[in-house]
């Protein structure tokens, strides 16, 4: 079966649709916590921003990310705890 150009297209679409929502998904349900770690230490092919965001930084990064997430999918909770109280926990544990 021959496809014209118009439904290539609205096939594609449908399919990148698709993969977006699955990604913000996943991140939606990802923990702030497990992100928050990977910034600090790393995983698999991304190395370390440690040394280039400090703790309130990667909360600020963890909150956008989240925040586009939703985006697509505004179902998600809103964020209770600010990012500074946040760091503030964080590094008073330290």
């Amino acid at each position: 079966v021959m496809m014209n150009d118009a439904t290539k297209a609205q096939r594609l679409q449908e399919e990148l649709t698709r993969a977006v929502s699955q990604r913000d998904l996943y991140i939606r349900e990802l923990p702030e916590g497990k992100i928050y770690h990977t910034l600090t230490y790393g995983k698999n092919n991304m190395g370390s921003h440690a040394s280039v965001l400090n703790p309130t930084e990667r909360w600020k990064v963890i909150d956008y990310v989240k925040q586009l997430s939703r985006q697509v999918s505004p179902s998600a909770p809103d964020m209770d705890v600010s990012p500074s109280s946040k760091a503030n926990k964080i590094t008073s544990t330290n």
